[in-house]
């Protein structure tokens, strides 16, 4: 065959190369039908698409207001609606507060995100320089889910605020929500809270909670309260940046013995970083158990100290004593039951500390006395009052020297529960443990 004859498009080698190549086609688009890629349906509800990253080092933006929600990401599968990363660093950036969250994984379903555990939680400044608290979910499983703003925790949240009024570690449940507002809520569920500095409240436990970052401001109900030297249950408990309100009825036990109530109570809060020290109580009644029966105390107020209990405002303490009862009235009570160092002259002439004597040490300002005619018929003479041991088995109150003048009144008595210095109330010659005494120049009278 000539070259010049397969120029021409009747040779039959042109007719056969078309057939040859048409069959190709035919087959190989009969083949990719059979064996290439197939349409995947809808996945059942919740689930992420399967398959390979189609991504890697990236970040996933959503903008809500003034937040701005960022996660950070070294692998993401799936579509928009579905997606699933790992290796995560998230970034909240809200007007007041900078959130930082790092967790293994986060998956996205319906437009709602949700991290795993074990994560770990920061607040900071807007600048990102202060740390105000920081937080973990221990648990390997769903911790937090994010919902066009609100926070709901699928997993207890161990929180340790380091520079609000509510400065310590909470114990958040799982259910527990922030909102878009930035408060935090628990419902129906316990919260603990515990002081992280010395202090006379040490833990808080409640049933339920609304409060800020920081705890600056907030609402508690069913509280138990651990406190330096016993506890207290109230209904409820409010705070403000100067003040946690406690609403009544009011129970509390004291480490002493003494049980009772109080309609209300208020603890002043301290400057940022400190810790309730004291509580007052309003409406105030307690009663205890000694060895020679029960005594009963009551007043307008007390204030709870973990040294004791300072009751003011027309008070009224009843105590049995030789098989009868001694009432003491007075406008202010001190019952100290922490060992207070006595002050005595040294060979210098500086006042030094003596053994501290371990017994109640009650310190009465402006009261009078009651007893019965038997008992006053008993009681020695004011000599023997003024400085003579009683006989055994006697009755008497003993008189003690004038306690010194509050620093920052014109009343007798102390100023605050616990005073500097040595105490100015000193024990009588003779006078038995827990012995009361009134003021030697309180104005009263006794029958």
């Amino acid at each position: 065959m000539r070259l010049w004859s397969l120029v021409s498009v009747r040779n039959p080698l042109w007719r056969g190369v078309g057939f040859t190549l048409l069959a190709g086609v035919v087959a190989g688009t009969v083949g990719f039908v059979q064996f290439g890629p197939r349409f995947r349906g809808p996945k059942p509800e919740g689930a992420v698409a399967d398959g390979n990253p189609i991504g890697r080092v990236g970040t996933y933006v959503e903008q809500l207001g003034q937040s701005r929600f960022l996660l950070k990401y070294e692998s993401i599968v799936g579509q928009e609606a579905e997606l699933q990363l790992k290796g995560v660093h998230g970034r909240l950036e809200e007007p007041d507060t900078l959130w930082l969250m790092v967790s293994p994984s986060a998956r996205k379903a319906e437009e709602i995100w949700t991290l795993d555990g074990p994560m770990d939680i920061e607040a900071r400044d807007p600048k990102g320089e202060v740390l105000q608290g920081k937080g973990r979910i221990e648990k390997r499983e769903p911790g937090l889910r994010w919902n066009h703003g609100i926070w709901t925790g699928l997993s207890t949240l161990v929180w340790d605020d380091l520079r609000g009024k509510g400065k310590g570690r909470w114990t958040l449940p799982p259910g527990w929500r922030r909102e878009l507002d930035g408060r935090f809520v628990v419902e129906n569920k316990p919260v603990h809270w515990e002081a992280t500095a010395e202090g006379a409240l040490r833990t808080l436990d409640a049933q339920s909670l609304v409060a800020t970052l920081g705890f600056t401001e907030g609402h508690l109900e069913n509280v138990q309260a651990r406190m330096e030297g016993g506890r207290i249950q109230s209904r409820t408990a409010d705070l403000d940046p100067k003040t946690m309100h406690w609403g009544g009825p009011i129970q509390f036990q004291r480490d002493d013995g003494w049980n009772g109530t109080a309609e209300s109570g208020e603890a002043p809060r301290p400057d940022e970083g400190g810790s309730i020290q004291l509580i007052d109580l309003q409406a105030f009644e307690a009663k205890r158990v000694i060895e020679t029966g029960t005594e009963f105390i009551q007043s307008r107020g007390a204030r709870w100290t973990p040294a004791g209990i300072r009751a003011e405002g027309d008070v009224k303490w009843d105590q049995p004593r030789d098989g009868e009862r001694l009432v003491l009235r007075a406008p202010r009570v001190l019952i100290r039951e922490a060992a207070v160092p006595s002050a005595r002259a040294s060979p210098t002439g500086r006042a030094s500390a003596a053994p501290a004597w371990r017994c109640r040490r009650p310190a009465v300002s402006g009261g009078s006395r009651a007893r019965s005619r038997d008992a006053e018929s008993r009681a020695p003479s004011p000599r023997a009052r003024a400085g003579a041991t009683p006989p055994a088995g006697s009755s008497t109150v003993p008189s003690r020297p004038a306690p010194r003048r509050g620093a920052n009144s014109g009343e007798t008595g102390w100023s605050g529960m616990s005073p500097p210095g040595p105490s100015p109330v000193a024990r009588p010659p003779g006078a038995a443990c827990g012995t009361a005494w009134p003021d030697r120049r309180s104005s009263g009278s006794r029958t």
